[in-house]
């Protein structure tokens, strides 16, 4: 492959990724929204917290530490003390876990 070829497909691989981020962040906020109209998410809570996304997704506090650590599922974290509170928005948590288990 020469030096053309490497460019032209590095291109093309960005203009795909710029495409499917597009497309993976439509259907996050559809799936979302249709989750909302269900009932299944309380549309007043936006976040959620660590007990509650193990609970129902049935993983272990050490397993989501795992995704928070490697940078795989967003968190937010409240203030800067170590034993500071941290939430996770549940549109990123649907997100997430639906592309896990894709």
């Amino acid at each position: 492959m020469n030096s053309v070829e490497y460019r032209q497909l590095c291109q093309l691989i960005k203009s795909m990724e710029t495409s499917l981020s597009g497309k993976i962040d439509r259907f996050a906020k559809n799936m979302f929204d249709a989750l909302k109209g269900l009932g299944i998410i309380d549309p007043d809570k936006d976040t959620m917290s660590t007990a509650e996304v193990c609970r129902h997704y049935g993983i272990s506090e050490r397993q989501l530490y795992e995704y928070r650590a490697s940078g795989e599922l967003p968190f937010i974290k409240t203030g800067n003390a170590k034993n500071s509170k941290i939430k996770y928005r549940i549109i990123d948590v649907i997100e997430f876990f639906a592309l896990r288990n894709a």
